[in-house]
């Protein structure tokens, strides 16, 4: 009688479902709200872009409107030049009228220079924003309608149509749910454990003689203390 073969061969497989485990409920739920808050986040850049695109257009234009003026008083301080030295020639003005028109000419001129330079550059930063080429030259829109008379209603839609507060609601939902992770590792946990083993050699022959055997367990674990998740 062979008590114990020296060698055998045997196959386990083991499956384990947990049944109650509020944790990684959490952890499920704050996964999703991080997932949500990626998307608002993505939109909320969205907006900003938006949001600068227009500033650099509306810039771009106050700019060149302040060209427009800065030409149009080069022009004028020339046309007082010409003036002074008119009268400077004929004998009814003075040498100081001429120097400073001159001087005034020569400031206006610097002026015009700088708001070039400004609207140049509104222009190449609108080019980067909207991914264009050169410099493109704004146009001024027709009149903008009249905004609507401020109602709670109104301020209603603004809220909901703002990606910033759309993100900062996620965020607080997103920490709310984290806040509850933290505190579901002391809630007890129960798992499903299903084993089932197969003897490939002859079984002992003390024991049963069926090759396959199986095994069900409950886990119960219960969170007693733990110091770090305090």
């Amino acid at each position: 009688t062979v008590m114990r073969q020296q060698d055998t061969v045997t196959g386990a497989v083991q499956v384990g479902v947990p049944l109650i485990n509020v944790q990684s409920w959490y952890t499920i739920s704050a996964a999703r709200r991080g997932y949500d808050l990626t998307g608002v986040s993505l939109d909320a850049v969205r907006q900003q872009i938006l949001l600068a695109v227009a500033q650099a257009y509306y810039v771009a234009l106050m700019n060149r409107s302040l060209v427009d003026l800065q030409a149009s008083q080069v022009r004028a301080a020339a046309h007082h030049l010409a003036a002074a030295r008119h009268r400077f020639a004929a004998g009814a003005g003075l040498r100081i009228e001429v120097v400073r028109a001159e001087t005034h000419l020569a400031e206006v001129r610097q002026d015009l220079l700088k708001a070039r330079q400004a609207f140049d550059a509104s222009r190449d930063a609108l080019s980067v924003l909207t991914n264009t080429e050169g410099l493109p030259m704004p146009v001024a829109a027709a009149d903008l309608p009249a905004p609507s008379p401020v109602t709670p209603e109104v301020v209603d839609d603004a809220l909901r149509q703002r990606e910033d507060v759309r993100r900062t609601e996620a965020q607080a939902e997103l920490v709310a749910t984290q806040a509850r992770l933290a505190g579901a590792s002391f809630i007890p946990t129960l798992d499903l454990a299903w084993q089932g083993s197969l003897y490939f050699t002859e079984p002992p022959a003390f024991g049963s003689s069926e090759r396959f055997r199986w095994n069900l367990m409950l886990n119960l674990t219960i969170p007693i203390f733990q110091y770090f998740q305090i």
